[in-house]
């Protein structure tokens, strides 16, 4: 079980992930710094986390690289056997019997620089798995002195790397008598998420407590045995696979409905409450729905990704995902839950596109790929013009620079022609009600619609490839 609170935590083990645009082809690999003490590292007899967690990674495609100054597990390297093609990536940062502070100041059986800050002067991780402060506690340190060190673990690695996603353990429990106190340290490793959660991006805590036993899971009531190292393993993928999962925040404007700065809400007493985009062209088969529409919400919007290395050719063939929101007034989209915020349950392979479909405007989609800032995808297509891929030909002008979609499809098929006048305004003229040819979403449909709207927009069609 893992959980985010805008920063996530883990027992002995942080992940920090740092994202960009990963891929598996043409970006470079994600790396990934495994970070913490002998549950980390292991010994000669038994692989450690890392390699079913290695194995796990590569059969989900992720393209990744483990960094770390440590090749080695103690006492010498047990056989760790080549899976699908690949030989088992060695580095990592798991140091036997050191506690946090050690691996921020060193340790004084290892002459020489030797810690976390020299560390990272030979190379940058973008996801950090953290699970450090079992030999804190069972060496006698405190709970509070372990939690300040750990905090100062995760600003040092943000110093080196500001975008690092930080994935932090709750820690696996043991068999000595200073479980209790290991329990009172996995109580308090969530609000290091909260202390120290801005303005970086969040940190995961990722449970590897729950469900782990002293007694079956590990070989001497502290190091995970195969059947510990697979547990962890396991929810150290299922998060990072969360955190590289690409979270959006978007801004649009539709031309019909919008008056001057901001969208009129007309339709707020017809909008369904389950999302409308099941039937053709989108199909769209999302279960969305909520048990009342939010004040200031203008319509329902269908946000979908395109993953791939051009705009010109992003086509249907490229769509990882698909997500039906609400659009506010303000342009804001909005995730069902009211969060500006959007989660997608999608890994990314090359770049990120975003098209925005709407019931009766020209759909858009984003001239240039996404680029991710504290970790989120953040894009606002009502700045400018270019913002749309094809600009004046994709959406317009609609107030002093402020641009919109194009309103007038009212059969949605991605062009503003005579079919919409005759299969849809005509049909639809004088009846009130949440319809296609209300192009000014006043709940109305009537001449405005078709003298205001539609005919200055007739010839415009759809830009998205």
């Amino acid at each position: 079980m893992y959980f985010i609170m805008r920063v996530r935590s883990v027992y002995f083990f942080i992940v920090i992930a740092a994202f960009s645009n990963y891929s598996n082809s043409n970006a470079q690999p994600v790396t990934i710094l495994p970070l913490g003490n002998s549950i980390t590292q292991a010994n000669n007899s038994h692989v450690s986390y890392r390699y079913p967690l290695w194995k796990k990674l590569i059969d989900d495609n992720l393209d990744f690289d483990y960094i770390g100054s440590m090749v080695n597990n103690k006492n010498g390297n047990p056989v760790w056997p080549d899976y699908n093609g690949h030989v088992f990536d060695q580095n990592h940062e798991g140091h036997w019997g050191w506690r946090a502070d050690q691996i921020l100041y060193g340790h004084p059986s290892v002459p020489g620089e030797h810690y976390l800050s020299v560390w990272l002067q030979s190379y940058t991780p973008e996801i950090a798995l953290i699970h450090l402060g079992s030999n804190d506690i069972i060496q006698g340190q405190t709970v509070e002195s372990t939690i300040q060190e750990l905090k100062e673990v995760i600003i040092t690695l943000r110093n080196d790397n500001p975008d690092i996603l930080i994935l932090l353990a709750q820690l696996i429990p043991t068999t000595l008598p200073a479980n209790t106190t290991i329990s009172d340290l996995n109580a308090q490793i969530p609000g290091i998420a909260i202390n120290i959660a801005n303005p970086a991006p969040p940190i995961y805590i990722v449970d590897q407590n729950t469900g782990f036993d002293a007694v079956t899971d590990t070989y001497d009531g502290i190091h995970p045995n195969e059947i510990g190292e697979e547990k962890m393993a396991q929810k150290w993928r299922d998060a990072i696979l969360e955190a590289l999962n690409p979270v959006l925040n978007v801004k649009v404007f539709l031309e019909g409905p919008f008056n001057e700065t901001v969208m009129n809400t007309s339709l707020s007493g017809v909008i369904p409450l389950s999302q409308p985009y099941f039937p053709p062209p989108w199909n769209y088969s999302g279960a969305e729905a909520v048990s009342y529409v939010p004040a200031g919400t203008v319509d329902w919007v269908l946000l979908e990704l395109r993953d791939t290395t051009n705009v010109a050719i992003a086509d249907t063939t490229c769509v990882i995902a698909r997500k039906a929101c609400f659009l506010d007034k303000l342009g804001q989209i909005r995730d069902i839950d009211g969060s500006p915020d959007i989660h997608f349950n999608t890994l990314i392979n090359d770049s990120i596109f975003v098209v925005v479909y709407q019931r009766n405007h020209l759909p858009v989609i984003s001239s240039v790929p996404l680029i991710r800032s504290n970790g989120i995808y953040s894009y606002d297509f009502t700045n400018g013009e270019g913002k749309a891929y094809g600009g004046s030909a994709a959406q317009k002008n609609i107030s002093g620079g402020i641009y919109g979609m194009v309103a007038g499809d009212g059969n949605h098929d991605g062009q503003i022609d005579l079919d919409d006048l005759y299969a849809t305004w005509l049909v639809q003229s004088g009846n009130m009600g949440y319809l296609t040819s209300d192009f000014n979403m006043d709940s109305n449909v009537g001449n405005t619609d078709k003298d205001d709207l539609w005919i200055l927009n007739i010839g415009y069609y759809s830009m998205v490839p």
